[in-house]
C-alpha cells in the first residue's frame, strides 16, 4: 500500500499537479516587443568581407584591400533570395572584427575605397540598402 501511495504521489508531482493546492506563479510571457521579434521567425545575418576572397575563416586586419573584388555583386539577388526563403529581416555586417569596412570610410585604409573594385567608389552597404 505504501508503494502504491508513493507511485500516485510521484505521478502527481511529475505531471505538474500541485498536490498542496497552492497556486503556481505564471510562466514568463514575452513582452509585446519580444513577441513581435519572435513572429519574424527568420532573420538573415550576412557576413561578407575580405576573408570571402582569402579563403580564410578569420580575417587578420592586415589584408590588402585590393583583394576585395566582388565581380558581379548583386545585392538585389541577396534580398530576393532571402524574401523567397521566408526571411523577414536581413542584417549586413558592414565592419567585422578584422576592421574591413564595406563602405568608404575616411578613418581607415582598410575599406572598399582602397580597393580597385569600382574604381575605389564601391559601397556594398549602400547597394544593399537600395536593394531592400
Amino acid at each position: 500500500m505504501r508503494l502504491l501511495a508513493g507511485i500516485v504521489c510521484l505521478l502527481f508531482v511529475s505531471c505538474g499537479v500541485n498536490v498542496l493546492g497552492a497556486s503556481r506563479p505564471p510562466l514568463p510571457t514575452p513582452s509585446e516587443r519580444q513577441l513581435h521579434w519572435q513572429q519574424k521567425e527568420l532573420i538573415m545575418f550576412l557576413h561578407f568581407g575580405v576573408n570571402t576572397f582569402t579563403g580564410r575563416e578569420w580575417g587578420l586586419g592586415n589584408e590588402d584591400p585590393n583583394i576585395f573584388q566582388p565581380v558581379g555583386l548583386n545585392t538585389t539577388q541577396w534580398v530576393e533570395t532571402a524574401k523567397n526563403a521566408g526571411f523577414k529581416e536581413m542584417i549586413l555586417v558592414v565592419k567585422h572584427h578584422d576592421g574591413f569596412f564595406l563602405y568608404p570610410n575616411p578613418y581607415t585604409n582598410h575599406s572598399v575605397q582602397y580597393s580597385s573594385w569600382r574604381g575605389g567608389k564601391g559601397d556594398v552597404a549602400s547597394d544593399f540598402v537600395k536593394s531592400c
